[in-house]
C-alpha cells in the first residue's frame, strides 16, 4: 500500500502533456456550456446532486423534486425581501 503523498515528478513530460490536454478539454466544455440559454443549469444540476448525496449521508431520504422545491422557496423568499 502506498502512502500519501506519492513521490511523483510532476514536471514529467507525460504528466505535463496530460495536464495540457485536460486544460484544453475544460476550455472546450466551458465554451460549449456558455452556448446554452442558461449556462447555470449545469451548475444547478451538480448542486442538486450534491445536496441529495449529502442528505443521504446524514440518513435523510429525499428526492430531487423536494430539494428543488426547497431551493426555489428560499430563492423566492430572498427575492421578495
Amino acid at each position: 500500500m502506498h502512502k500519501l503523498p506519492f513521490d511523483y515528478n510532476y514536471n514529467d513530460v507525460d504528466i505535463l502533456k496530460a495536464l495540457n490536454s485536460a486544460n484544453n478539454r475544460i476550455g472546450e466544455l466551458n465554451g460549449i456550456i456558455n452556448l446554452l440559454p442558461n449556462p447555470n443549469i449545469i451548475l444547478n444540476a451538480i448542486i442538486l446532486g450534491e445536496a441529495k448525496e449529502s442528505s443521504e449521508i446524514e440518513n435523510i431520504v429525499t428526492t430531487f423534486d423536494e430539494i428543488f422545491k426547497e431551493i426555489t422557496l428560499k430563492v423566492n423568499n430572498t427575492a421578495s425581501k
